[in-house]
C-alpha cells in the first residue's frame, strides 16, 4: 500500500518538529548587537540573524537533530526549510542559512 504526503503536510511536520526541539527559544536583547537579533534556548545560543543581510546562522545541532529526525532531508533541503520556519514564527526575510558548527555561551 502506498501512502501519498503532500509538500504542505510534510512542511507542516517539519514545522512541528522545529516547534518542538527550539521549544522556549526566545530574543535576546542583551546578547544583541546593532544589526543582529541573536536568539538562545536557556544558555545556548540557537541562531542569530543579520537584518542587513538576511542571512542566519544557525546551530548545527538543531540542523542535525531535525535531519536525524527526516532522514531524508540532507543539509541543505534541512537549512532551507529552517529558514521557511524562521521566516514563518518571527516574519523575518530570510536570504541564506548557514549551519554553524559552535555557538558559544555567554
Amino acid at each position: 500500500m502506498k501512502i501519498l504526503i503532500t509538500e504542505s503536510q510534510l512542511n507542516r511536520a517539519y514545522f512541528k518538529y522545529l516547534n518542538y526541539i527550539l521549544d522556549g527559544i526566545k530574543f535576546n536583547v542583551s546578547k544583541s548587537e546593532s544589526g543582529y537579533r541573536v536568539y538562545y534556548i536557556d544558555d545556548v545560543r540557537t541562531f542569530t540573524y543579520s537584518e542587513r543581510s538576511e542571512d542566519v546562522y544557525f546551530f548545527k545541532m538543531y540542523v542535525d537533530e531535525l535531519r536525524d529526525m527526516f532522514v531524508n532531508l540532507d543539509e541543505d533541503e534541512a537549512l532551507e526549510i529552517i529558514g521557511k520556519w524562521i521566516q514563518l514564527k518571527f516574519g523575518y526575510p530570510v536570504r541564506t542559512v548557514y549551519s554553524t558548527e559552535t555557538m558559544y555561551r555567554d
